[in-house]
């Protein structure tokens, strides 16, 4: 067996090589070297360049810049001397580097692949990968086919991991007002042109479609500083591959757009646009309560509001309508009709001459009292009950008529349980200034010492008193009136 045994040699170091104070000296210069046992090698194919071999065939080399290479002549792949490198060439498929721990229960790899034409990060055993900054947690993979994202020192659910394909955590406590610092997710950055569109897909897709079946995207109005823009949702009706149509938009300003209105928008700020000329608002749902009214049951009761903010924020709503749909009847309720909400104290009709007026002109109004009023003319109905034939009056506002005069209709009934030929009835017009009235004529009139009599009066200027004077017979009975003037004072 030969043997080189090294004792003592004298120092030999060049320029900017190690002063190793003993070793040995092949030579100077390139292209020396020597063999170790068979096939290997130790080579310096060029100045400053050193190889390792083995079955007389380079397996690595060492590089001028001490970029390392293996199963590679050329080391380097960066070609910037600020950096330095170490480049594994691949076989017939490609290269890899795996680590394992001490008894392989944990197997971690990264390779190419010629044949996928991909580059793969992988464990080889089943669990995941952790990539940590500053030795914190910032992304985990699990091998359960889920990616977890987020700083997890200080959350109270620190070992916890969702379940759903892609999770975005954060430290406790999150954030209480939104900003770019403590954004879960961005989509977009300093990139900026008018009527951009940032998307993010849903659904179906291979890999000659064009198109995924739904988005939601941000859309840049506002190309100006730091811009402004929309969020567009969008879907489509077809199974073909096209693209999704926009079918709801919330605007920078907070207008509310659905389908078309996009396009010619109507609303103001806040306000919601449905552009559909079929059912373009439907409301209602179970009657009951609860979860239940959340639901549409198929032959159940069914109920729906339609509201108006109150003037005080504590208060209930006032109602607009409300719909009950029941077995055999389907009832709209104008301004009221519910325990949840507050009613209207007045309901006005107006319209107008042409199909460009604005405000347009009240026809018609209930008012409180229930009374209405058509065209300045006020319409009062009252009806009653009288269980003691006494005398009755009846107190109604009218407009003080001044230095004119206003007209009066009257019809008024009542009968009590005795006899239908005993009855009060009787229509008039009557005239009045002041508290000044004159009768211009009865149509009809009857009356009877039982039942009493029908009269009118004026205590002053602005009110207007029916009278129902008593009858002998003290019995009970049922009525009503009508009282018609000009209101348009």
């Amino acid at each position: 067996m030969s043997k080189i045994q090294v004792n003592d040699i004298v120092n030999h170091f060049d320029d900017g090589a190690p002063n190793f104070p003993k070793g040995i000296v092949v030579g100077s210069g390139a292209t020396l070297g020597f063999n170790v046992g068979t096939g290997a090698s130790i080579y310096s194919p060029s100045d400053n360049v050193l190889t390792l071999g083995t079955n007389n065939a380079e397996r690595l080399r060492i590089t001028s810049a001490g970029d390392v290479g293996l199963g590679v002549t050329d080391a380097t792949i960066l070609d910037d001397s600020g950096f330095r490198e170490l480049v594994i060439g691949g076989a017939t498929e490609g290269a890899a580097i795996h680590l394992q721990d001490a008894d392989g229960n944990v197997k971690f790899g990264a390779f190419t692949s010629d044949i996928s034409n991909a580059a793969f990060i992988r464990t080889v055993t089943n669990h995941p990968i952790v990539f940590r900054t500053n030795n914190t947690e910032k992304l985990r993979i699990d091998s359960d086919n889920t990616i977890h994202i987020g700083k997890r020192d200080g959350n109270q659910n620190s070992a916890h991991f969702g379940t759903s394909r892609l999770s975005i955590c954060g430290p406790d406590p999150i954030p209480t007002s939104v900003s770019k610092a403590g954004s879960y997710l961005a989509i977009g950055n300093n990139e900026s042109e008018l009527n951009g569109v940032y998307p993010i897909t849903f659904g179906y897709t291979n890999n000659t479609n064009s198109h995924q079946p739904a988005y939601i995207a941000y859309k840049t109005t506002d190309a100006g500083s730091s811009e402004k823009g929309d969020l567009l949702f969008g879907t489509r009706n077809v199974t073909t591959d096209t693209e999704p149509t926009e079918r709801f938009r919330i605007t920078s300003d907070g207008k509310i757009l659905t389908a078309g209105a996009a396009s010619v928008p109507l609303t103001s700020a806040g306000g919601i646009d449905a552009c559909s000329g079929l059912y373009s608002i439907v409301i209602g749902g179970n009657t009951g309560g609860g979860s239940n009214q959340n639901q549409r049951t198929d032959t159940g009761n069914k109920e729906g509001r339609i509201v108006s903010a109150h003037k005080t924020n504590a208060e209930e709503p006032v109602s607009v309508a409300t719909i009950f749909n029941l077995t055999s009847q389907n009832l709209l309720y104008l301004g009221g009709g519910s325990s949840l909400v507050n009613a209207a104290t007045d309901i006005a009709f107006y319209t107008a001459a042409n199909t460009t007026t604005t405000g347009g002109t009240e026809r018609m109004r209930i008012g409180s009292d229930g009374h209405v009023e058509r065209n300045g003319v006020k319409d009062i109905y009252q009806s009653f009950l009288i269980t003691g034939n006494q005398t009755y009056n009846w107190d109604f506002t009218v407009p003080d008529e001044g230095s004119y005069g206003n007209s009066f209709y009257l019809v008024a009934g009542f009968n009590h349980y005795y006899t239908t030929a005993y009855g009060a009835h009787r229509t008039v017009w009557f005239s009045a200034r002041g508290t000044n009235v004159n009768s211009m004529g009865n149509g009809i009139e009857q009356f009877h010492s039982q039942s009493g009599s029908w009269t009118f009066s004026k205590p002053n200027s602005t009110t207007v008193r029916i009278t129902k004077t008593a009858g002998t017979l003290n019995a009970p009975g049922y009525g009503f009136f009508q009282l018609k003037f000009n209101n348009n004072f």
